[in-house]
């Protein structure tokens, strides 16, 4: 057939670490990772800390040829959970990632000291 364009299917992005549902991952710097579907040619990063990505401060990142699957987050609230999602395309198609969350450490106060001991009856 003259014309016939052979559609190549994209699957989602696999592999994420941290792990869907981590826990307690650190603040200080996250090295998300993941592994591409082999008919993507080009992908995008989506991070927040809303499921819906409605957040203002939301990470979009420019749609990339390079396909290298890693990206470095810096600088993560304690105690918060944080939602993200890798979107790939190809010539024939375009796929919204699957998304994934993790949760950061509790940033858990120490060396408290109680001053006064008292109970309140009611």
């Amino acid at each position: 057939m003259i014309g016939f364009v052979n559609a190549q299917q994209i699957e989602y992005a696999t592999n994420p670490q941290p792990e869907d549902g981590a826990r307690n991952v650190s603040v200080e710097t996250v090295n998300l990772s993941w592994e591409f579907n082999e008919n993507a040619i080009e992908w995008r990063l989506v991070f927040g800390s809303s499921q819906y990505f409605d957040d203002p401060q939301t990470i979009y990142t420019d749609w990339s040829e390079e396909m290298i699957a890693e990206y470095e987050v810096t600088n993560l609230y304690h105690n918060t959970s944080y939602f993200w999602r890798i979107d790939q395309r190809n010539a024939t198609m375009t796929l919204e990632g699957q998304v994934w969350r993790f949760t950061t450490t509790l940033n858990a106060p120490t060396n408290l000291q109680v001053s006064k001991n008292h109970i309140l009856n009611g």
